[in-house]
């Protein structure tokens, strides 16, 4: 039930940030053609919150391989994961899904996450504040677990959760 939550929330932003016409539709077909399972309406464990602060990960800082070893579909699949993430927000693993689910192979969805920058702590944060935005009176401890199953880390999650505005 988070998923199909989720994926509504990400084809209302698609929608009116005015994404791609493509984009908005992949994610509307996406909604409406996947199938609810058992497993998708179980609610994940949920976990204490932690009150020490994390090590924060740092940004990806590495160049990127050269363009020049890169095929076509590889620089693409780079390209629509930047633009994905100057949208809205999304974990390593979410984004990884979107990628497949634009049907890119996995070799291009590899070079695409190994070559982009991003802070995945950041990303996180962005998240938990557009939960907070779409004001739905998320208690802590759900805006945590819905940040989990979105595919942030528990670092990540708590980072976020340490950085929110009051």
């Amino acid at each position: 039930m988070k998923r199909l939550f989720a994926l509504l929330i990400l084809a209302f932003l698609l929608t009116a940030c005015g994404g791609e016409g493509e984009t908005t539709e992949s994610a509307a077909s996406e909604v409406t053609t996947e199938p609810v399972t058992e497993a998708a309406t179980e609610k994940p464990k949920t976990e204490k919150l932690k009150t020490e602060k994390p090590k924060t990960e740092k940004p990806q800082t590495e160049a990127p391989e050269t363009e020049g070893s890169a095929t076509r579909e590889q620089k693409a699949a780079l390209k629509k994961a930047e633009n994905y993430l100057d949208l809205m927000a999304f974990s390593d693993e979410g984004l990884r899904e979107q990628l497949a689910f634009e049907d890119f192979p996995q070799d291009a969805i590899d070079y695409a996450m190994e070559n982009i920058m991003v802070d995945w702590n950041e990303q996180a944060r962005k998240k938990a504040e557009d939960y907070l935005q779409l004001d739905m009176g998320m208690s802590d401890q759900s805006l945590y677990d819905q940040l989990i199953f979105e595919g942030f880390s528990e670092e990540q999650v708590q980072y976020a959760m340490d950085n929110l505005p009051e």
